[in-house]
């Protein structure tokens, strides 16, 4: 599982403030899509950092923010988290039958 974490940068790029957003994102490639979609809709610049390997985006008052994606652990997961979970983990099994049945 995989969460997207929207740090907030002060003038050297140092991290203030972290925000954990939801939901959780079982492959890390979603939660990567769901970041840059984030930073693009901020209404200043966006980019992605190779280096880092993380999007950011600034807002117009020029307040920049990096969008973190942070796997996490099953022992980590809060009650919600855990349903969350359980929910895609049910949704991709669900899937993969279907696929099964169709090839029969």
């Amino acid at each position: 599982m995989f969460q997207i974490v929207r740090c907030t940068l002060n003038e050297k790029g140092e991290v203030l403030a972290g925000h954990r957003l939801e939901p959780l994102y079982e492959l890390w490639e979603d939660a990567t899509e769901m970041a840059a979609f984030d930073a693009s809709r901020l209404p200043g610049d966006y980019g992605y950092d190779a280096k880092l390997n993380s999007w950011w985006g600034s807002d117009l008052r020029g307040q920049v923010y990096r969008f973190d994606i942070e796997p996490i652990a099953a022992s980590h997961l809060s009650a919600q988290g855990m349903l969350a979970a359980a929910r895609l983990s049910l949704q991709s099994g669900a899937a993969s039958r279907r696929s099964s049945l169709n090839q029969l």
